[in-house]
C-alpha cells in the first residue's frame, strides 16, 4: 500500500470512529436529559426541585419547559419530552388523542398545588364558599356587600396568558367550564401581587407561592375557602393543600408513556413525590 492510500485509508477510520462513537469527550455511559414540558403553574417548582435533584446526582440532567398541558402532551408524543407536568388531569379528549396516536398513558402524582384567592390587605372580607368564589369571578357578584363586605365594587383579575394551567385549573374546579366575567382585569402573571396592592376592591386567583410572597410583603390578602356555608373555612397551606382540606387544592401529574419510559425520569419523579413539590421555605408559614 502506497503512502497516499495508507493517509486515506486512516483518515476513514478516524471519521468512521467519530461517527459511531460520538465526541469522545462524552462518556459513553452519560445518559441524556430527561426532557419535561407542560404546566407553567408547575414549572418553576419542578425547575427548583431539577435543581436540587442535579446538585445531588451531578450526572444527571433534567431540562424543564414550562407551556401549557396541551404542548406538553404533543411534545410526549413526538418524542420530544418524557413528562406532561399537568395540575389535577388531563382531560378525556387529550387521553383519547394520546391513544389514538399509539401511547398508552400512565401517570404519577408528585405533589400537591393550589390556587390562593387574595385581595387588597384592607377588605374586611375574610372567608368565602368556593360558589362564591364563583359567583364573583363569573360577574354575578360585583359588590363585597353581595358577600358580607362594605358597599365597594369589586375588580376581578386574572392572568393575561392565552393558555395558563392555573386559569385551566380554576375554571374546571371552581368555575365548572365557564369563562371568568368580560369586565375581569387581566394582567401579567408577575404582576398579579402589585396589581391587587394598587387596586381596592380588587380580587385574584394566584399560585400558593405567589400568594405567600405577596402576604409576607403586605400586599395583599388571603381569603381563607369553605366548601359551603355550614363548612369550616381553611386558608391554604403546605398541609392544608397536601391533605386536600383546603377546597381549591388539585395533585400535581406527571403523565407519561409507560413504553418508553426511561429510568431516569422515574427517579426524578420519585424524588419529586417524596419532596411533595412545595419549597420548604413556603412549607411553615405562619398566620
Amino acid at each position: 500500500m502506497n503512502r497516499c492510500c495508507v493517509v486515506v485509508f486512516a483518515t476513514a477510520c478516524a471519521l468512521i470512529a467519530l461517527t459511531v462513537g460520538g465526541n469522545p469527550s462524552v462518556s459513553a455511559q452519560e445518559e441524556p436529559a430527561v426532557m419535561l414540558n407542560g404546566s407553567k403553574y408547575m414549572y418553576f417548582t419542578m425547575a427548583e426541585q431539577a435543581k436540587h435533584y442535579m446538585e445531588r446526582y451531578p450526572d444527571r440532567k433534567i431540562h424543564v419547559f414550562g407551556t401549557d398541558p396541551d404542548a406538553g402532551l404533543h411534545a410526549l408524543l413526538t418524542g420530544a419530552a418524557d413528562g406532561v407536568m399537568v395540575v389535577g388531569h388531563l382531560d378525556r379528549d387529550a387521553k383519547e388523542e394520546a391513544a389514538e396516536q399509539g401511547a398508552e398513558l400512565a401517570e404519577q402524582i408528585v405533589g400537591w398545588g393550589a390556587v390562593a384567592i387574595v385581595s387588597h390587605p384592607r377588605n374586611p372580607v375574610s372567608e368565602l364558599t368556593v360558589e362564591q368564589v364563583r359567583k364573583i369571578f363569573a360577574g354575578e357578584y360585583d359588590n363585597w356587600k353581595d358577600v358580607g363586605g362594605p358597599d365597594l365594587p369589586i375588580v376581578t383579575m386574572t392572568r393575561d396568558e392565552a393558555v395558563s394551567g392555573t386559569e385551566k385549573f380554576f375554571k374546571q374546579f371552581v368555575l365548572k367550564g365557564f369563562p371568568v366575567a368580560p369586565k375581569t382585569v387581566r394582567v401579567l402573571d408577575h404582576d398579579i401581587v402589585r396589581a391587587i396592592w394598587e387596586q381596592p376592591g380588587s380580587v385574584a386567583d394566584a399560585r400558593f407561592v405567589e400568594a405567600v410572597r405577596g402576604r409576607i410583603r403586605g400586599q395583599v390578602k388571603i381569603i381563607a375557602v369553605k366548601d359551603s356555608n355550614t363548612s369550616e373555612a381553611v386558608l391554604p397551606s403546605a398541609e392544608t393543600i397536601q391533605t386536600q382540606l383546603y377546597p381549591i387544592s388539585a395533585p400535581m401529574v406527571m403523565y407519561f408513556d409507560s413504553r418508553h419510559t426511561r429510568l431516569g425520569f422515574k427517579e426524578f419523579a420519585n424524588f419529586c413525590s417524596r419532596r411533595g413539590l412545595i419549597p420548604k421555605r413556603y412549607s411553615d408559614v405562619k398566620w
